[in-house]
């Protein structure tokens, strides 16, 4: 020991070998409980732990290097360097499927570029992030810088409590590029503070001693007795102090974790996708109905009996398209793995169901993916697997997938879903409607708030409003989608279209109209509601097996958030064959025909004669007396 401890000294390192072994298994310890931050990151993928811990170990043996020999800083940093290259074609870049064991043909740019383009990435990824692409170096990168600079301060300094800071560094690092779920954070936070406060105050204690014995006054640490009561106060002191940091830390989590939201970086960086750019896919509802009522738009094999198929849940409403809220663009993240949509396991919670879907895609060509609930993996396949699987975002609260390039014929893929809730009625009579905050709507007709409270005067309970808006339009509309044969109905659910739907008379639509008008109302009494559109088939075939899901199959319904339940689906479209009634006619008199009359015999105008008036003063004509005649007055 001695002669070991001397050979350190001559090469530059202060501290003794016992010593240096106990720092460096402190620090490994205290580095690695920082580096655990990343643990829902990776999905808790032990090739994340292999490269952080990787890093700390070089980087604590770089550290022991350049104290025991001296080394300067720029001799330090390019030994760093050199080392951070070498090592991370191991660690840090996993060999792919092409190149076996050996790292692939990018490993050496994926190293050059990631310390600048790693850390941009791991954010703007939705968790798990995957270990291509080099995401690896985060981690890797970080464990050996931190290792680094705590080594060289814990064996070149004189004041040991410096060494926290890269310490600290390195937790910040795992909270800050790690998600809201923190993995055993009362656990790692009370180990953390007591190995701090142990090793530091046996650190402190070593000085002490030897810089005591190293004075000129010895005589009272030379006493035997002297020397044993000191150490046993010191264990004492040290052993309250730690019993006092492990309780302040336990009484203290509760209060700064009950009801606060983990603030990540990965929540205040958007991801470069704009939703404006993505339609509706309610927009083409009567376009499946109409033009591709028969036709083919995929095959579903492994969905049970009962069970939809979802595009998206849309939430947002401007008046003339309800949609996905466009200024959700940051819950949809790009996905870095997406065989692990979901950092945790997905267990079977209570009410859901899991699952397997396997997909093959038809005529549909739309950016939504088809899925049967929230998705915890899709295994992509096909001639076009990569392209698609580097732009699938997911948005894990909509339980909503999007391609940025549109799906075609020929994609398939593989989706592992959690279908979502079923509950009885009976369960939700005295659950409240959750809180959950949703956008805001625009361009609501007035004829909504007042049907709204017209056909839920009567209720009280939570699930009687939000059942009674259902079973009402369910019960007293008329189904048409104004196909061929069908009473007319127009297609659309701008503002117009449902005001015209609701001030009827006869109420006539389809689920287009009546999943609209339901989320309408609802969130005009203030009830966590969304329209979801999706697939599913009138009857499935016997025996299960693949499904050909068509254009007649399409459908929308609305979802509600129930307390302690979530999204229960709720269907107020009318069955089918609840045709509307025609309106009555009025008899109509049958005209008789007309027969043509023989033209009328046209009469001879008779002749006027006139009879001469005769006038009171002239006599009238008279032979003169005794003569023929005379002439008249």
């Amino acid at each position: 020991m001695a002669g070991a401890r001397t050979g350190l000294r001559e090469r530059g390192l202060r501290h003794p070998r016992v010593q240096v072994v106990v720092d460096a298994a402190v620090l490994t310890v205290l580095l690695g409980l920082g580096m655990l931050g990343f643990h829902d990151t990776f999905a808790g993928d032990p090739r994340y732990l292999t490269a952080g811990f990787g890093g700390i170990v070089l980087g604590l043996a770089v550290a022991l290097a350049s104290a025991s020999r001296r080394w300067g800083p720029w001799l330090t940093s390019g030994v760093v360097i050199a080392v951070y290259l070498a090592a991370g074609l191991v660690l840090a870049t996993p060999a792919g499927p092409a190149s076996g064991l050996l790292p692939g043909a990018d490993a050496p740019g994926v190293l050059l570029t990631g310390p600048v383009t790693t850390w941009k990435d791991i954010l703007t990824v939705a968790a798990p992030v995957g270990v291509h692409g080099g995401m690896l170096v985060a981690p890797y990168l970080s464990g050996l810088l931190t290792a680094v600079v705590a080594g060289l301060l814990a064996w070149r300094v004189r004041v040991p409590y410096w060494t926290l800071v890269p310490v600290l560094a390195m937790t910040a690092v795992g909270i800050l590029f790690g998600t809201k779920d923190a993995p055993m954070a009362l656990l790692r936070g009370m180990v953390l503070v007591m190995a701090a406060v142990v090793w530091l105050a046996w650190r402190r204690h070593r000085m002490r001693v030897h810089g005591t014995r190293a004075s000129a006054d010895t005589a009272t640490l030379t006493h035997p007795a002297t020397a044993r009561r000191l150490v046993w106060r010191r264990v004492g002191l040290g052993a309250g102090v730690l019993a006092v940091a492990g309780l302040l830390t336990a009484a203290a989590s509760p209060l700064l974790l009950q009801d606060q939201d983990r603030k990540v970086l990965r929540d205040v960086v958007e991801p470069p996708i704009e939703l404006f750019d993505y339609p509706s896919p309610l927009m083409k509802f009567r376009q499946y109905v109409k033009d591709q009522h028969e036709e083919v738009l995929f095959t579903v094999d492994g969905l049970p009996e009962g069970k939809r198929v979802r595009l998206a849940a849309l939430d947002a409403y401007d008046g003339m398209v309800y949609t996905v809220n466009p200024q959700a663009g940051g819950h949809f993240s790009p996905v870095g793995d997406a065989s692990r949509l979901s950092a945790a396991e997905a267990p079977v919670l209570p009410n859901r169901q899991n699952g397997s879907l396997e997909i093959t895609i038809g005529a549909y060509d739309g950016v939504w993916l088809p899925g049967g609930g929230k998705l915890t993996g899709v295994a992509l396949s096909g001639p076009r697997a990569g392209e698609l699987s580097r732009s699938l975002y997911y948005n894990d609260d909509n339980e909503t997938a999007l391609s940025a390039i549109p799906l075609q014929s020929g994609d398939s893929y593989t989706a592992e879903v959690v279908y979502p809730v079923q509950v009885d009625p009976e369960d939700l009579e005295d659950r409240d409607f959750a809180t959950v905050v949703m956008p805001e709507l625009a361009g609501v007709p007035q004829v909504v708030p007042e049907k709204a409270a017209e056909l839920t005067g009567r209720q009280d309970s939570p699930f009687g409003i939000a059942g009674g808006l259902a079973s009402t339009l369910h019960e007293s509309g008329a189904f048409s989608n104004g196909r061929e044969g069908e009473v007319t109905s127009l297609s659309g659910h701008y503002a117009g279209r449902i005001t015209r739907l609701l001030d009827a008379e006869q109420w006539i639509g389809d689920d287009e109209q009546y999943a609209v008008a339901m989320a309408l109302m609802a969130r005009s009494l203030d009830i966590p509601a969304r329209v979801v559109m999706g697939f599913y088939p009138e009857n499935h075939p016997e025996g299960g097996g693949p499904v050909q899901i068509k254009g007649k199959d399409v459908h929308a319904w609305v979802e509600v958030n129930f307390e302690d339940i979530g999204w229960v689906a709720m269907d107020p479209t009318p069955d089918k064959d609840n045709v509307p009634t025609p309106p009555q006619q009025q008899p109509q008199s049958t005209p008789k025909p007309q027969v043509l009359q023989p033209r009328p015999r046209r009469r001879s105008r008779p002749t006027c004669r006139r009879t001469p008036r005769r006038s009171r003063r002239t006599p009238s004509r008279r032979s003169a007396p005794g003569g023929t005649g005379g002439e008249p007055w």
